[in-house]
């Protein structure tokens, strides 16, 4: 046993406790959930308009440059040739689903919610320009903004629709584990309700390995290497 452990383990968690709290006070989270929705609406997920999501902007609040301004994109980045249309809006589909995440990983960690959040005091060179949030700040965000992206793309689309574009995984580290986002390749989104997909799923979660949780995990990862990713990437080009 190490007698030191102890000691680092509390570092640790201080550590990542001051770092949600530094993300909580000086992330805006307005600016952020209003960057999904910017950056959805440039996407190429809004090439019919029918998906567009309405900015939520508070009619009382008269907000000089707002971040849910609507932004259209210019004539001159349409024509451009050296960064084209479609790179441009793979690119704020991959912005759109960092701020997604971000959000998601602030809002939810549960550092915010330990004793320890509170008992932190983050110093600060004074500064009468910086803003500061609260979690109650995030919170009500969460309620105007990212809740209405949430509740409309599953309106116009279907309620499974982001779990198929933004994806998670959770990595074990240690005796914690972390979530982690990426966004879903196109191959996967696409295939993801095609007939012999499903059987495939079907046939792996009926063959899979699971003498024990190790096994389980390797013989679902073999699976999905060998069979899965080279049948879907097949199947994707046949298109």
């Amino acid at each position: 046993d190490d007698a030191e452990f102890a000691e680092m383990a509390e570092a640790v968690i201080e550590h990542k406790t001051q770092t949600v709290k530094r993300m909580i006070e000086e992330l805006s989270p307005k600016a952020l959930a209003d960057k999904i929705i910017t950056h959805w609406n440039l996407s190429k997920e809004v090439d019919d308009l029918k998906y567009y999501i309405e900015p939520r902007k508070e009619e009382e609040e008269n907000i000089e440059y707002d971040t849910a301004d609507k932004v259209e994109r210019p004539k001159r980045e349409v024509q451009c040739e050296t960064y084209v249309l479609e790179e441009q809006k793979d690119d704020c589909l991959e912005i759109c689903a960092l701020c997604y995440s971000v959000f998601m990983a602030v809002y939810f960690a549960p550092e915010a919610r330990n004793p320890l959040y509170k008992q932190i005091q983050i110093e600060r060179i004074p500064d009468p320009t910086r803003k500061l949030f609260t979690f109650n700040t995030w919170s009500s965000n969460k309620t105007k903004v990212f809740d209405h992206f949430l509740e409309t793309v599953a309106k116009t689309r279907n309620e499974k629709y982001l779990h198929f574009l933004f994806g998670q995984v959770e990595i074990q580290r240690g005796s914690r584990l972390q979530r982690m986002f990426f966004v879903v390749p196109p191959p996967i989104r696409t295939l993801k309700d095609h007939p012999l997909v499903h059987s495939w799923q079907e046939k792996c979660q009926q063959e899979v390995d699971r003498s024990s949780p190790e096994a389980q995990i390797d013989s679902f990862s073999d699976a999905v290497m060998a069979q899965y990713i080279p049948f879907v990437l097949t199947q994707y080009e046949l298109l």
